[in-house]
Formats: C-alpha cells, structure tokens, sequence
C-alpha cells in the first residue's frame, strides 16, 4: 500500500494528497529532502495533521516550504537551505535577483503551528495576516538572510496579523545571528496587531551584517520591532530577553512602538540587555493606554524611562540572572538562557521546573550558538541542578555558511536547550 513505511511516497505526494485526513500523521523518514514544497493539508481543530520525523531519525528540508492548508502541526523538524553560493549582493533590497530569496518557510492559512523545529541559513520565515491563528513555539532560528549594499535582508520572523482575527502567539523562541532583525512584527500596508509574544530569547541579530559592511542600516537590525505605519493593537510583549552588543546610536537594539506606535499594549516581566537598549527619536510613536511593568532594562532605557514600575541599570550589568523556560510540548526539554555579567567561570542552573526531569536523569546540553557541534552532558543532582561551563575557552561559535563568524559572547551570555538524554 503506497504510503507505508514499506510503500513510502514522495513528501510533494504526501502534501497535496486528499487521502491525507484529520488526525493523520505523516512520517518523514530520515534524510534531507531537497526542493519547493507546498502543502494544502486541512486538519480541524481537535483532529490537526500532523507532520514529523520518523521516530529516531531526522529530518530536514532543504528549500522551501509553502503551508496553504489549515490545522496543520510541523515539529521536530530541521529547514535550511544548502545552496547558497555567495551571503553578498550589490544589489540593494530584499528581493535580490542573485540572491535565493524563495528559500523560506510561509505560512499563508490559519491555524498552523510551527513548534520545536530547527531553522538555519534561510531566507526567511513568514507568517502574514491571512496565517491568523498560528503558533510558533520552541524553534531554534539563527543566521538567516544575506547582506546588501543598503543594509542586512531577512528576519528570524516577520509577521504580521489584525485585531479583527484570532490571536497569533510567538513563542519560547531562540532567534538569532539573522542578518536582520531577531523578531519582526511590522506593518506599512499591514498590521501587526493581536500577537502574544512571550518568553523568546533575540541576540546579536543584525551581527553578520555589522562584521560584513560596518553599520549602515542600523535600525533595521533590531532584537524585537513591533512597529509602523498603522497602529498596533492589542500586542502582548512578555518575558523575552533580548542581548545585542552592538552600539547601533539612536536606533536602539529593540524598536518598540516604532512608527505610528501601540494602542493597549501588554509590555511585562521582560529582560533586555544592550548598549542602547530601546529606540528612540522622532520615529518612536505613542504608546496609548499601555501596561509596562515589572521590566529590567540594561541599558539605556531611552523608550520606556517614564514608566516607573521597571528596573533600570546602565550598561554592563552585574551579578547573575537565568531564565529556564520549559518547553509545554516536551516535557522533558527547556531553554535556558544566562546573563553572567560577573563572568564566573560556571553557573549552577536549576532544572525543578522541568517536569519531565528527575534527579539523577542524564541530560544534553546544546551551546545553540553551536547547535551540531558544542554538545554535553551533564547529570541533575539531589536539588535537580546542572553546571554550565561558561569560559569563552570552552564554548564554540559556528559561523553563517559562507560568512565570518561572530564574536563569542561568552562568558557574559548564554543561550542552551537542554533535553533528556
């Protein structure tokens, strides 16, 4: 029978077939699989499709992919794209003719989700108004895009959606190294309304750019930019974090309210660390109606220095801070994020949180900076704790295909996913 583990069919097969039903699951057993795919899978809402691995193996798609059906769950998958042949063009704009700028991820349909895939040296992932509804959890996105003459092209997300459509959320992201901005939610003929965005982690985006041209283009290499030329309503901006060494003047390392600025946002509990840690000038817009509390900001907090209910320190900070956001659907896996301002040579992490782990359970630790190669293992101890080597000596930074690497940013800063081993 065509379809079986026996009998499998091409993954373009799979996507556009009608035999494909509601609470199916399809297999991708292990490999790459090369070229533009297209999906008009339709799931319901208590019976999504869902396509994965095989169990055991990996996965990956090398081009792009284009989801046009609804209810419809992608996981533990790995996109990239293989093929590049140069990350410079002297051709300016985002859609450069000698540049691969089909190779990415759409999403055009509601209800989606996107969760716990790796994604790596694209061109882009897009979620646009009519993709309402959608989930983006737990990826691991980083070195997206290329540099042009004008400025760094491709974002880790650029997303858009309305107040009058269900609510999309973004989260419990990595999102890094792009050659843009980390997380984009932005609008000139769009909107950029009704997102709950909550507990990503942004650094250093807009970094491979800076190496390659110096800074021309600085603000649109932001960590997070909700902003532009309609109003954004109804945005939620909860507990993310965001680290950019680069001192970028005026334009900031987030871009919050740019433009024509937010009406009833939602701005809590997040932690943000940069030389100039939020944009400020003559394109900053308003902010009606806003909650903004109980943020730290390292940094100059030129956006938000008015609301008193924050915390705010100069740039470097000090002490020790870490974020473990275990991820709802896997339990035994996290992400861990550590601000080591004091530069110690280690740091204990604990792991209670994670339900899935147990004392005495072995874990992987991945430096995702180095996401295949700067791996270890690390056993909980009697108060579920783990210890992190953060010596600059003992952590590898890989770079963009085809590009410089970018300084380590230990042992300040660290980004980890941990899973049960």
């Amino acid at each position: 029978m065509a379809g079986t583990i026996d009998e499998p069919v091409t993954l373009t097969v799979a996507l556009a077939s009608n035999a494909i039903i509601p609470g199916d699951t399809i297999y991708l057993r292990g490999g790459v699989y090369s070229g533009d795919f297209k999906s008009v899978l339709i799931g319901t809402e208590v019976k999504p499709i869902i396509i994965r691995p095989y169990p055991g193996e990996i996965a990956i798609i090398d081009g792009s992919l284009e989801i046009n059906g609804q209810y419809t769950i992608w996981q533990d998958l790995i996109f990239t794209y293989y093929g590049w042949e140069k990350r410079t063009t002297e051709i300016p704009g985002g859609d450069a003719a000698d540049m691969p700028v089909d190779k990415s991820v759409d999403i055009t349909n509601r209800y989606n989700k996107i969760i716990n895939c790796v994604m790596h040296n694209t061109c882009g992932f897009y979620t646009m108004a009519e993709s309402a509804g959608s989930e983006i959890y737990g990826n691991l996105m980083f070195r997206f895009g290329f540099s042009g003459p004008d400025r760094g092209h491709v974002h880790g997300i650029y997303a858009q959606n309305h107040a009058d459509y269900p609510q999309s959320v973004v989260e419990n992201n990595i999102s890094f190294e792009h050659f843009a901005t980390g997380l984009k939610f932005y609008s000139e003929g769009g909107y950029f309304d009704n997102y709950r965005i909550k507990g990503n982690t942004c650094f250093n985006n807009g970094i491979p750019y800076d190496r390659g041209n110096g800074s021309n283009g600085a603000h649109h290499h932001w960590d997070l930019l909700l902003g532009g030329l309609n109003i954004g309503y109804l945005d939620e901006l909860i507990e993310n974090m965001t680290y950019n060494i680069t001192e970028q003047g005026t334009r900031g390392n987030n871009g919050i309210a740019w433009g024509e600025g937010m009406d009833s946002p939602v701005i809590t509990g997040n932690y943000w660390a940069g030389r100039d840690i939020t944009h400020s000038g003559t394109s900053a817009g308003p902010m009606i109606t806003p909650t903004v509390t109980g943020n730290t900001f390292i940094g100059p907090p030129a956006r938000f220095s008015e609301y008193e209910d924050n915390t705010f320190v100069d740039w470097p900070g000090t002490g020790l801070k870490i974020f473990v956001k275990p991820n709802k659907y896997q339990v035994d896996r996290a992400n861990i994020t550590i601000y080591n301002w004091d530069s110690q040579d280690s740091v204990t992490v604990d792991l209670s949180t994670v339900t899935g782990l147990a004392i005495g359970d072995t874990v992987k630790v991945i430096n995702v900076q180095d996401y295949f190669s700067d791996i270890f293992v690390a056993t909980l101890d009697a108060n579920k704790c783990i210890s992190v080597d953060m010596r600059a000596s003992s952590r590898t930074i890989a770079p963009p295909l085809l590009w410089t690497v970018s300084e380590k940013t230990f042992p300040i800063f660290g980004v980890f996913l941990v899973q049960k081993y």
